[in-house]
């Protein structure tokens, strides 16, 4: 009797001491700080040699950017998709601009819808490769966390009035909070994570849905595509939070260059040594509008691409114009660019033209992202070959 009763007294002792801790030592920071090195000490005794080689990063750096005058828009976003599906990506996770996240109802849909084409087609083809990274705060088991649905860049059935796609099989979350870039604890999402969750997405009639992760998603479309166990089917069935592991120092995972995968515009490959003569009216641009911003950026890309075109087949050696005329004009919220040179037309082709090129299809997607945009290539009775953009001012 006596030996039971201090068994209970220890047994009491324990709770109390457990109970103690993790409500008041538990919240010291000395205390937190060394179970976090006591974590990191035993995940790098334990986590493998090397991550897996499926996984390959993109690494895209605003100085990147600015050495090879890549414009970071939509279109340039869907291209590097496009690319890194055709290289043979099974699957390809994008992470989206902050500012695309949401549809912008300060301009007219007519505005809205051709910006945000590029990204809408791109989903359309290639639901089944895709997983757009839905960004949302940490799930609570007292509070419904509210889940964006990216409903401006998801094919929509009119007639049925739903989705082409259902938002579940394309948008995986990622649990955010703002200490996770400096995690104070081990409950951080820093260091664990939700697999599976249920999100608010209608506040009206209180409409909640599941969703998965970005990274478990992303498993299972990789499962499908490659005909691989269904591993995902079983983690989708954790409902806890499940610890991450993390896979060495960062940039351990292989990665790729972003050149490697789109190519710049080689306007900077060659110099352009003709003569050029400017005809080039100032345009009345619109004020503080953001949708103007992003369009001078495609236009600019467009420039570009279409004085490469001239460098690498008018130019000598490579053709035989002289001189390249760059003009630009306005009438009313109409506006034209046009290039172009006395090079001569060699086998009634135009610069060597492509058709489905590259060069070709960027110029298309930034015509179909202006509002009412398009471009041409045609011949001038007089012997020049002219490429002409026009657009109407936002």
């Amino acid at each position: 009797m006596w030996r039971k009763g201090w068994q209970f007294k220890f047994l009491s002792l324990g709770i109390g001491c457990g109970v103690f801790y993790n409500f008041i030592f538990s919240q010291i920071p000395l205390v937190q700080k060394l179970e976090l090195q006591l974590q990191d000490t035993l995940l790098r005794l334990h986590h493998p040699k090397s991550p897996p080689q499926e996984i390959i990063l993109v690494k895209i750096q605003r100085k990147d950017l600015a050495n090879q005058k890549l414009s970071i828009g939509r279109v340039f976003y869907a291209d590097l998709v496009e690319h890194l599906l055709e290289a043979g990506a099974s699957v390809v996770v994008l992470n989206l601009r902050n500012d695309w996240r949401e549809p912008s109802f300060e301009y007219p849909i007519k505005i809205t819808e051709p910006i945000n084409r590029p990204l809408k087609n791109l989903v359309q083809n290639h639901s089944a490769q895709l997983v757009l990274v839905t960004r949302t705060n940490p799930i609570s088991n007292y509070k419904k966390t509210n889940f964006l649905i990216y409903n401006h860049l998801i094919p929509f059935d009119g007639e049925q009035l739903r989705p082409l796609i259902p938002p579940h099989t394309l948008q995986g979350f990622f649990e955010y909070e703002p200490e996770a870039e400096f995690p104070r604890n081990l409950s951080s999402t820093a260091r664990r994570s939700h697999l599976v969750g249920r999100f608010l997405i209608s506040e009206e009639n209180n409409q909640v849905k599941t969703f998965k992760s970005a990274a478990l998603l992303a498993l299972e479309k990789f499962e499908q595509q490659e005909q691989k166990s269904p591993l995902s089917s079983r983690l989708a069935k954790i409902p806890t939070q499940v610890e991450i592991n993390f896979w060495g120092r960062g940039g351990t995972f292989p990665s790729l260059e972003l050149t490697s995968i789109c190519q710049p515009s080689k306007v900077n490959s060659g110099k352009l040594t003709l003569t050029v003569i400017t005809e080039l009216q100032p345009l009345q641009e619109p004020e503080l509008n953001s949708v103007w911003i992003e369009h001078r950026e495609e236009i600019y890309r467009f420039f570009r691409e279409a004085l490469n075109n001239v460098i690498q087949h008018a130019q000598p050696p490579h053709g035989t114009a002289t001189q390249v005329c760059i003009s630009l004009e306005q009438q009313g919220a109409k506006c034209i660019l046009a290039i172009a040179n006395d090079a001569s037309i060699v086998e009634s082709t135009i610069y060597g033209r492509k058709k489905g090129g590259y060069g070709t299809k960027m110029m298309d997607a930034i015509a179909s992202e202006l509002s009412d945009g398009a471009w041409e290539m045609s011949a001038l009775p007089d012997g020049q070959v002219q490429v002409t953009l026009s657009w109407h001012l936002p």
